[in-house]
């Protein structure tokens, strides 16, 4: 397992806490994209077709651990590492090509998607 930190910025920040409809919807779409982008990364498809390889939900199985609240909200994830639930697909050198380092774990996806989209703009 590793951690991450998703660092949430507002103007008005967070020292008088989080309204519960912005933290619904940010941990909501975060685990759309962590789904989505492991997904893609392992399945070459975004959304669900059929019954998902046994390991797949564990490698964006991200859970929150702690959080901090001031002029940023600080969200901290441990999320496991994919070499560690994939070894399988891992020790198949012909598929090594299509895959991401062993070592990332799900929110090295998304920052990688979110890395590519921001070069497009």
């Amino acid at each position: 397992m590793q951690l991450r930190e998703v660092r949430l910025v507002s103007d008005q920040g967070f020292r008088d806490g989080a309204p519960p409809a912005l933290c619904a919807g940010v941990l909501q779409h975060l685990d759309q994209a962590l789904r989505g982008s492991v997904r893609m990364a392992f399945e070459g498809r975004s959304r669900a077709s059929g019954r998902p390889r046994a390991w797949l939900p564990a490698a964006w199985d991200a859970r929150l651990v702690d959080f901090q609240l001031g002029d940023d909200a600080i969200l901290v994830y441990s999320a496991p590492i994919f070499g560690d639930v994939a070894e399988e697909v891992y020790c198949q050198a012909e598929f090594w090509f299509m895959l991401f380092f062993s070592e990332w774990i799900a929110f090295d996806v998304v920052a990688n998607v979110l890395e590519d989209a921001n070069e497009v703009r």
